[in-house]
């Protein structure tokens, strides 16, 4: 998308428009060999999932925005990156949850239709139909690498969560391309917990949490790299976006560009 449209999309009402960004992500799933399948319902829309429709040989990559619906940069950034990246798509085994709370984002408001925080709902999958059928879909399945696109509106700039057992961080190169748009957050303490490095929570280990969100659960059982990226919902969304976008090519990068990646799990 030339950057002229992109911002006059970015500042039309579409952007809270499930039905609208579910068909443009129909277009990508014909023009990529994606299937789009339903996960489960919320109120009157379908909360989606993309996938190839027969399994692919190669890299393996988990993509997920939308869990919170007043988190609209991630679902926008992602939407714009697979428009723009067509070829990655068509050339990985990739699963992605384009919108997680399709209610949640027509509302501009945290939770689904019933009042839940999905991303508080993954340790119980059986007190959320839509978990237990994310549960039941990715049982049996590694990845390369996940990526959770997220917002905070106490935010000063971007900052990410980065869960893994390679040896090198990919968290300071995944910021280095999102300060080209929004540089990181400054502070050394966010939700009272200390940051490894400016912008950066960093762990090798499982965090023990009595609800454990979407990217802990990846890392517990499906992942050895799973990353959680935030951006200042408070700032502009044009630049929210493109840092976002910034965040999805850099891993995607990551794994297609290394030919000695494994999924084997061992946490």
């Amino acid at each position: 998308m030339e950057p002229d449209a992109e911002k006059a999309f970015l500042t039309s009402h579409k952007s809270h428009h499930p039905r609208h960004l579910l068909a443009r992500w129909r277009r990508v799933a014909k023009a990529t060999g994606l299937k789009v399948g339903t996960l489960a319902k919320d109120a009157k829309y379908p909360i989606v999932c993309l996938a190839p429709q027969r399994p692919r040989e190669g890299k393996t990559l988990y993509l997920s925005a939308g869990i919170h619906g007043d988190e609209s940069a991630g679902i926008l950034g992602l939407l714009i990156w697979a428009e723009e990246n067509p070829l990655h798509l068509a050339s990985c085994d990739v699963l992605i949850f384009p919108l997680f709370n399709p209610h949640g984002l027509a509302e501009n408001t945290r939770r689904d239709s019933r009042q839940r925080d999905l991303n508080r709902c993954f340790h119980d999958p059986r007190s959320c139909e839509s978990i237990q059928a994310w549960q039941d879909l990715v049982a049996d399945r590694s990845f390369d690498a996940c990526l959770c696109l997220h917002e905070d509106y106490d935010a000063q700039g971007c900052y990410l969560y980065e869960l893994t057992r390679e040896a090198k961080p990919l968290g300071p190169s995944l910021l280095d391309a999102s300060n080209r748009y929004i540089p990181s957050d400054p502070r050394r303490t966010i939700d009272g917990r200390r940051l490894s490095a400016r912008g950066i929570f960093q762990r090798k280990r499982s965090p023990k949490m009595p609800e454990k969100p979407e990217a802990i659960v990846l890392f517990d059982h499906h992942t050895n790299l799973s990353i959680t990226f935030e951006t200042p919902s408070e700032w502009s969304l044009w630049h929210r976006v493109r840092a976002q976008v910034a965040a999805i090519e850099t891993v995607t990068r990551h794994i297609l560009d290394d030919p000695q990646r494994t999924t084997e799990i061992n946490p």
